[in-house]
């Protein structure tokens, strides 16, 4: 068996926001699921991850400025071979 099989599932914290977010996302897939089909239930949840996702595009901005270096401790390191 390998080493990483017998450490078991990684486990990510997950915050309260996110959680809920999760929790509501099952609850709406299911109830509209049970009103209008299962077709229907992956297109809303498809559609709600798609605005989520533009909203995320559109108001968040990155802090890392472009071409900054990340890793000086790969200085002089080949990484090609």
């Amino acid at each position: 068996m390998s080493p990483t099989r017998m450490a078991g599932p990684v486990r990510r914290r997950v915050s309260p926001v996110a959680r809920r977010w999760l929790r509501a996302r099952r609850l709406l897939a299911g109830v509209i699921a049970d009103l209008l089909g299962l077709s229907a239930a992956i297109y809303t949840v498809a559609a709600i991850t798609a605005i989520s996702g533009l909203v995320v595009a559109i108001r968040m901005y990155e802090t890392h400025p472009r071409g900054a270096r990340t890793a000086p401790a790969l200085d002089g390191v080949d990484l090609e071979s």
